[in-house]
């Protein structure tokens, strides 16, 4: 996995491109938002990399990860720090439940 602190598709092409990875670990921050990552997980669709997103932020952000993990082909995993304890573990108000077509409830 590697992607964490690349920016924006310049910074992912030549590691898709020539294969340089097994999988895409993007942080949605650093490599230009939303619109940006889908971009680089649409080039890493074709050419076969699954994309797994690197995540140190809140809850907030994890929502927002999450729910844009939803629209990406060949997702695999979205990482969290939550459950270490502390301050962030007591942000959470009850588990995450999702309807069938996976949006959150």
């Amino acid at each position: 996995m590697m992607g964490e602190n690349l920016a924006r598709r310049e910074g992912f092409k030549d590691f898709i491109v020539n294969q340089g990875c097994d999988i895409l670990h993007p942080d949605l921050r650093n490599s230009g938002g939303f619109l940006e990552t889908r971009r680089i997980a649409d080039l890493a669709h074709i050419y076969g990399l699954p994309m797994a997103n690197h995540n140190t932020g809140s809850q907030v952000y994890t929502y927002a990860a999450a729910q844009w993990a939803a629209s990406i082909r060949d997702y695999i995993a979205l990482e969290t720090i939550t459950g270490e304890g502390g301050w962030m573990d007591q942000c959470w108000c009850s588990t995450v439940r999702t309807s069938r077509m996976g949006s959150f409830r």
